[in-house]
């Protein structure tokens, strides 16, 4: 998994994928918690180009797709517009790209606030 954040490229120490509560959750992060996940509904995750849905608090995700990127397990930014690309998924492999603006979490009415994400791709074993 891959993502370049506000022109910066994203590392990793860790790459994780977790099926919970009808969402396939894809994600990398940092030791620092820095780092970015994806929802994708398990139910809706054949290929194609979806528009990712707002994340708001406290009920998380509004449409279904969707991204959160933390940074430094302090400030969170959820996503407000983009697209989840899912190009394969066969065999337990889902691969794609994705990509978008996010808004701090903490603050949705700050529109100053904001972390551009491009750049995403993802293949993972679920």
């Amino acid at each position: 998994m891959s993502a370049t954040i506000n022109g910066t490229v994203l590392t990793a120490d860790s790459i994780f994928s977790v099926s919970s509560a009808g969402f396939f959750i894809i994600g990398k992060r940092k030791l620092d918690s820095t780092g970015i996940k994806l929802a994708i509904p398990s139910s809706s995750s054949s290929p194609g180009t979806y528009q990712v849905g707002t994340y708001v608090l406290p009920n998380g995700v509004v449409g279904g797709y969707s991204f959160i990127y933390g940074q430094n397990g302090n400030t969170g930014y959820g996503s407000t517009s983009g697209t989840i690309i899912i190009t394969s998924n066969s065999n337990g492999i889902m691969a794609g790209t994705f990509e978008g603006s996010a808004k701090n979490i903490h603050n949705i009415n700050n529109n100053n606030d904001v972390v551009t994400i491009t750049n995403g791709s993802f293949t993972v074993k679920h």
